[in-house]
């Protein structure tokens, strides 16, 4: 899997006729945010104690449906990440229902972004914990 870039600049809007010109939420969307969550959840592994999050099942496929409750999986997981970690970045997490309004572009603007700062901070811990020697090794010159 491995981590992918998030996408931080979804956007939304209409036309003067009314006809959404914004971006579309699709299965590969779903993946990456997905995908990106468990890659955070091992990378927090070597820094924090362990803690468990829902399984969120296979990719899916271009077609697949997206459901509110597999939305509402991916807001429980990357909060939960966050409680454990670095609670600042949770921000508010909201919650989906069938035949309701789905997730917009600034919901998943907050979404990418925080796991995107989730990662940096993490990458910051790990970097800033390691030991480092308090000396250079050697000067650079050969003695021979």
């Amino acid at each position: 899997m491995g981590w992918t870039q998030p996408k931080t600049d979804w956007a939304g809007g209409a036309d003067s006729s009314g006809n959404y010109t914004g971006d579309y939420f699709n299965a590969s969307d779903y993946n990456r945010i997905k995908n990106n969550i468990v890659e955070l959840l091992e990378n927090v592994a070597r820094l924090y104690p362990e803690f468990k999050i829902q399984d969120m099942g296979a990719d899916k496929n271009a077609g697949d449906y997206i459901y509110a409750d597999e939305i509402n999986i991916l807001e429980d997981n990357l909060y939960t990440i966050c409680k454990n970690t670095i609670p600042q970045l949770a921000g508010k997490k909201k919650t989906y229902y069938e035949n309701t309004a789905t997730i917009d572009f600034a919901e998943l603007n907050r979404i990418e972004k925080c796991c995107l700062d989730l990662r940096d901070c993490i990458i910051n811990q790990y970097a800033a914990g390691r030991y480092k020697l308090a000396f250079k090794l050697g000067t650079g010159r050969s003695r021979f």
